[in-house]
């Protein structure tokens, strides 16, 4: 059995999102000769292939997690303060562009790179060999009758681009765009910045690939190279990270106090374990006695219930993504 091929109930995704994400998915593979997403597997493949060829890459816990907890109560209902020093995950996880994952590849890129030069010699779109157009593919890459639509590749570089001006941001600080002030090339050069991104100490430092020793989270290079990271949406990437750092900690739980004071990411994100579990990538064990809208059934009996349960089940990502996405919706 190569997945978990249950059905997703309504309450997980509605029929509206189904149908919205299978039409994303639509994009990626459509009729005829342009297969864009086996185009991206194979030129990311290509880079680990000529590269160091990793099994796993190592990711700073600074990306995912605040080194202390938020002091004071936090609520889902509330908006973050502005002030908040949030991790980069939590800024990164957004409806649209391609930021997030650009970011993820290019930690990628980087560690088969042996953590140098790679990164900083990839153009946008060369003439010639594998560029980032060809190792970033979002959700939406075309749009379909419209008389002005604009390429697929058009659109990539664009996409690609503005990911490129937002983790340039001061707020973001995890790329440096030393070309930014000659006229054509803003993008000739990026410089990936330690993965911590801009914090209250300052701004980051040059990339270097994690050493022996520091706290990182270890990612399977499976997540690249069967696909995961661009069929995945944002929220179920930001959520897989987070479940992840728990339980490579040990941890198996997470309650909503520590997912706002330390990840600060919304219950939205958190309920995409859900999918998760249905695509074979994680196990949740549930209380058996809580309804699926959290509260808990015959409390007078069952008293507050117990946290879910997480595991995750690195096999999964042997798979080929958009095939086990598709089929599981």
């Amino acid at each position: 059995m190569l997945f978990k091929a249950y059905e997703l109930r309504v309450d997980v995704l509605t029929a509206e999102q189904r149908k919205r994400h299978l039409r994303n998915l639509d994009l990626l593979r459509p009729a005829g000769d342009h297969d864009y997403e086996a185009q991206t597997r194979t030129a990311v493949r290509q880079v680990w292939e000529e590269g160091s060829q990793p099994e796993a890459i190592a990711i700073r816990s600074g990306f995912i997690v605040r080194e202390t907890r938020l002091p004071g109560a936090m609520s889902d209902k509330d908006p973050v303060p502005a002030a908040v020093d949030r991790p980069p995950l939590a800024r990164l996880v957004a409806p649209r562009g391609v930021a997030l994952r650009l970011e993820l590849i290019a930690l990628f890129v980087a560690q088969c790179g042996r953590g140098r030069s790679s990164v900083a010699n990839t153009a946008v779109d060369p003439a010639e060999g594998v560029g980032w157009r060809h190792l970033v593919l979002g959700p939406s890459t075309s749009t379909p009758g419209s008389l002005a639509a604009a390429t697929q590749k058009d659109n990539r570089v664009r996409q690609i681009k503005t990911a490129f001006d937002k983790l340039a941001t001061a707020e973001i600080g995890l790329m440096e765009l030393p070309g930014a002030g000659q006229p054509s090339g803003r993008y000739a050069a990026p410089r990936l910045l330690v993965e911590n991104g801009t914090r209250s100490t300052g701004t980051a430092a040059r990339y270097r690939q994690p050493q022996p020793g520091a706290s990182v989270v270890t990612v399977p290079a499976n997540v690249f190279l069967n696909g995961w990271m661009h069929v995945l949406d944002d929220a179920e990437i930001a959520a897989w990270l987070m479940f992840r750092h728990r339980t490579q900690l040990g941890i198996r739980v997470l309650d909503g106090e520590d997912r706002l004071a330390l990840y600060t990411l919304r219950m939205p994100t958190w309920r995409k374990h859900r999918t998760l579990d249905a695509y074979g990538l994680m196990e949740v064990q549930a209380d058996p006695n809580r309804r699926d809208d959290g509260t808990i059934d015959d409390r007078p009996a069952h008293g507050d219930g117990l946290l879910h349960r997480f595991a995750m089940t690195d096999g999964g990502l042997d798979n080929l993504a958009l095939d086990i996405v598709r089929a599981t919706l």
